[in-house]
Parts: C-alpha cells; sequence; structure tokens
C-alpha cells in the first residue's frame, strides 16, 4: 500500500508590469470660436516626463492635420476653425520609457460667434438724407457676414429699431427731417447672431432747398431823364445768403434794364415824348429773378411795371450862323422844347458888356423877331436870344447860350476937308487955312497931322 503525504512546495514569481497607455482629456467639451481648450495627460505608469503637444484639427472628422504653432498644452480657437473638429495629442516619456504619445477624444465641431463691429463708418448728409458707408468686422466670427443692419436715434432721443440692409456696406436713409442732428451706428451679422456695434458717428441732414422770394414795388413811377434808378429788391432765402443769390431780367422790356445786387435800372434813361417800351405806352414791364445756388437751384421773380411820367423840361434856344458875329450878319434863333405843344412864341434879343457882363443884359430895342441884324453899336457887346411862350406844361422862357462879342467895324480912312486952292498975301500970318478931318471910328484927337507934296 502506497502512503501520499501531501507536500508544499514554494516556488519563486516573477511577473512582468504592464505597459499602460496615456489618456488625453480636452476641455471644454463644446467649443466655439475664442474658447481656450485646455489639455491634460494622465498615465497610470507614471513618471511621466518631456510632455510635448500638437492640436491637430479636421473638417471631416477623418483626415487630420497639425494646427501650425499651436503646440502648447492650451489653444485658443480661431475663426478659421470653425466646424472643425480638433484633438490634441500628447508626445512624452513614462516610466517604461520615452516615445508614449496619446491623443484626446475629437472635440465637437467648433461652433462660430458673432462677429466683430464693423469698421470705418462714415455719413455723409444728403438733402433730408443720410448715406452710410462702413467696412465689413475684421472679425468674421468664423462664419460669413449674411447680414448689415444700422440703426438711429434723431437729436437727444433714443436709438430706433435695427433696419436690415442685406450683405451690402453702403445705404442710403431717406425721410429724414433737415437741420436737426442725426446719430448712426451699424452692426453685421452671421449664422452666430448679431456682432459688436461700430463707433457712433453723427451727421446733420441738409434741409430741402426753398425758392427765395423776391421783394420789392411791383409798381413804380419814374420821371424821365432821372438817374436811371428805378427801384432796389431784396431776395429772402432760408438757404443762402445774400451771396447766394443771382439775379437776373426778363419781360418784355428786359433788355433796356440792368439789375445788379438787387438795384434795378434803366441802362439810358428813357425820354417820355419818345417811348420805346415794347406797347409804346410809356409802361415798361420787367421780371426782376432771383435765383438761388442750392440744388436744385430755385428762383423767384416780381413782375414790375415802370411807369415813366412826363418832367417838365427847359426849352432851348440854338444861334445860326455859329461863330464871332460882326456887324450887319443876321442872327437866327429856333426854340425847341422836349415837351412840345409850344405856341404864343415872342422873342426879345439882349445885349451885354463883354467885360464881365458888368451891366447885365439889357434888351434891344425893337429887336423882337426871331432874325436880327447885328448893328455897328453892338460892337465890344454879346448878345442872347429869350423866347417867352406856353408849351404842353404851360408858360415857358428859354434863354440862348450868349454869342462871342461882336468885334469893332473895320477902320475907314478920314476925310480931309478945307479949300484946295489959297491965295495967301506975302508979308501975312502965316497961316494959309484951316482944315477938319471926320472919321466914323476916332475922334478929332485921335487924328495925327502930316504934309506931303513937292514942297
Amino acid at each position: 500500500m502506497l502512503l501520499y503525504l501531501p507536500v508544499l512546495v514554494s516556488v519563486p514569481s516573477s511577473q512582468a508590469a504592464v505597459d499602460e497607455p496615456g489618456v488625453v482629456t480636452v476641455a471644454p467639451a463644446a467649443p466655439r470660436v475664442g474658447t481656450r481648450l485646455s489639455a491634460s495627460l494622465a498615465d497610470p505608469d507614471g513618471g511621466v516626463a518631456g510632455v510635448r503637444w500638437q492640436w491637430r484639427s479636421s473638417t471631416n472628422g477623418a483626415d487630420h492635420t497639425d494646427i501650425g504653432g499651436a503646440t502648447a498644452a492650451s489653444y485658443t480657437l480661431q475663426p478659421d476653425d470653425a466646424g472643425s473638429t480638433l484633438h490634441a495629442v500628447a508626445s512624452y516619456a513614462d516610466a517604461h520609457g520615452p516615445g508614449k504619445t496619446a491623443a484626446s477624444v475629437p472635440t465637437a465641431a467648433v461652433l462660430a460667434v458673432p462677429p466683430g463691429a464693423p469698421t470705418g463708418l462714415e455719413a455723409t448728409a444728403g438733402v433730408e438724407s443720410v448715406s452710410l458707408a462702413w467696412s465689413e468686422p475684421a472679425d468674421l466670427g468664423g462664419a460669413p457676414v449674411e447680414r448689415h443692419e444700422y440703426r438711429m436715434r434723431e437729436g437727444s432721443g433714443s436709438f430706433g429699431a435695427w433696419v436690415a440692409v442685406g450683405k451690402v456696406t453702403t445705404t442710403v436713409v431717406s425721410g429724414l427731417a433737415g437741420g436737426t442732428v442725426h446719430h448712426f451706428v451699424v452692426r453685421a451679422g452671421n449664422s452666430a447672431g448679431a456682432g459688436a456695434v461700430s463707433p457712433e458717428v453723427r451727421v446733420t441732414p441738409e434741409s430741402p432747398n426753398a425758392a427765395p422770394t423776391v421783394a420789392g414795388r411791383a409798381s413804380v413811377v419814374y420821371a424821365e431823364n432821372g438817374d436811371g434808378v428805378v427801384g432796389r429788391y431784396a431776395a429772402s432765402d432760408d438757404d443762402a445768403g445774400s451771396a447766394g443769390i443771382a439775379w437776373s431780367l426778363g419781360g418784355a422790356d428786359a433788355a433796356l434794364f440792368s439789375v445788379a445786387g438787387g438795384v434795378l435800372a434803366f441802362r439810358s434813361a428813357p425820354d417820355y415824348e419818345s417811348p420805346v417800351d415794347a406797347d409804346g405806352d410809356n409802361v415798361y414791364v420787367v421780371v426782376v429773378v432771383a435765383a438761388d445756388d442750392g440744388v436744385p437751384p430755385l428762383s423767384d421773380g416780381l413782375a414790375v411795371a415802370v411807369a415813366v411820367s412826363n418832367a417838365e423840361e427847359p426849352g432851348t434856344i440854338a444861334l445860326t450862323p455859329p461863330g464871332v458875329p460882326r456887324a450887319g450878319d443876321v442872327l437866327s434863333a429856333s426854340l425847341a422844347d422836349p415837351d412840345g405843344g409850344v405856341t404864343g412864341t415872342t422873342w426879345q434879343w439882349q445885349s451885354a458888356a463883354a467885360d464881365g457882363y458888368a451891366d447885365g443884359y439889357a434888351d434891344i430895342a425893337g429887336a423882337t423877331a426871331a432874325a436880327y441884324t447885328v448893328r455897328p453899336g453892338d460892337a465890344g457887346r454879346t448878345l442872347r436870344a429869350t423866347a417867352s411862350y406856353t408849351d404842353a406844361g404851360g408858360g415857358k422862357i428859354a434863354v440862348s447860350k450868349a454869342t462871342a462879342a461882336v468885334p469893332p467895324p473895320p477902320n475907314a480912312a478920314p476925310a480931309i476937308a478945307g479949300g484946295a486952292s489959297v491965295d495967301y498975301e506975302e508979308n501975312g500970318d502965316g497961316v494959309v487955312a484951316a482944315y477938319a478931318a471926320s472919321d466914323d471910328a476916332t475922334s478929332p484927337a485921335g487924328i495925327v497931322w502930316s504934309l506931303g507934296g513937292a514942297d
């Protein structure tokens, strides 16, 4: 019979440690553009050292590419990352040695965020309107801009609702109150929502152009032979100062007038007796026009009727022939009166000393016709003709200009009177005879006696 005895045998054991993989986790799990992702590494084997990081992205969930420069344990998501998934890869050494790698689970697709503020907003004033222009945001938030919006406030009021204008970066806002300050801001929006608001700009729309109003007399009575100025006209215009008004003329008789700075004047003084207006009735019709420099330019006109009145004008007397009158010349006087209707003319010739008219003009007796024959006694005197008459305005007197002084008549030789044959007794007293000299121009004292002949 065999007997078995239990025997306890101790055998040494040498089991090797298992090399376990590291684990990389990334937070947050639902990233958005601008979010900072953080990666952490855990390795059960311990002894982790020399960790190097690389962030990678994929647009299709399968093919991953390194993100340039993303080699830290954290990474801030950029707009270009929107729509992609990311994971972090760690290269390191653990207790089992170098050459270990671990990768995180890919994140969810990165979400876009609203864009930044548009830049360069400018506002240009128009007539009751404002033109806005701006540039897209530099930061699109990871998604293309789908719309732009503006809103405004008037004066010190509150901003109104946002107004969408599509993808454009310009717009015109109309129907605004001219002359009032308006404030504008803009923003962009994408699939993630409305973005940041631009800095505010302010602008004052222009008021609509209003036509000027011409003020002045529409009916003027102008005395003939005046200084030419008919009247002064003014133009009131809320949109322009006086320097912004351009004056012009219209109407049937416009060519006969001028206007400068609102002053209406005849180019040549009108003559009541010889009217040159279009109707020939001494009523000149002209339209005074004032135009502003607005856009578009507007104007206003005032029709002015200028009635030329008859002025009491003096008559004039012309003497013929001209030049220096001499004894024996016949002077003729003719009367002209612009008022017309001359009747009952009576004439009177007058003379005055030529040395400054010391004795004044005196009537020449009997010289009461339109013609006068210069007399020798007029020598050294000036002559003139006067006319008393009635014209369309009543009784008048006209006086001609004075002639030059009448010169003395030509010198005539004296005539000697006395015996041409004389008997003389010898031994007499020496006086042969007495002789006399007559001269129209000189007295006997002006006679100089002398002798001639053989003896």
